[in-house]
């Protein structure tokens, strides 16, 4: 782990499989790991996005976590933000507008996937 990833307040988002539509079960890692690089931009000396699959649904839709593996409580993690001149609602507003961005980029591409891969099957 860096000195830089020490210091930045982990931001982790458990995405509904539901969200993907009625398959989504059957690609919700795939777009996981699709969100990934598209959140690098989220990323800043203080902060930063992670998404996983929500398997759970007993376990918090959001999740804030300090060196890597301290959780912290919401009420904290707006104190730590607070102390980095950040707004933590402000984030996860703007978060909650790139995801449904990137279920849509997914679903574009996805789409375009089966298109060709059924033209290759069946024609």
């Amino acid at each position: 782990m860096t000195d830089q990833s020490q210091k930045q307040l982990l931001l982790q988002y458990r995405v509904e499989a539901g969200c993907l539509g009625p398959t989504g079960q059957d690609f919700v890692e795939d777009f996981c790991f699709f969100a990934y690089s598209a959140l690098a931009s989220f990323e800043d000396d203080v902060a930063r996005w992670e998404i996983i699959p929500r398997y759970d649904k007993g376990l918090a839709e959001f999740e804030y976590r300090l060196h890597g593996t301290k959780s912290l409580s919401r009420a904290q993690a707006v104190r730590y933000l607070q102390a980095c001149n950040k707004n933590l609602d402000e984030m996860e507003c703007a978060f909650g507008d790139k995801l449904s961005e990137l279920i849509d980029e997914f679903g574009r591409q996805f789409s375009r996937v089966f298109v060709e891969l059924r033209y290759i099957l069946f024609e």
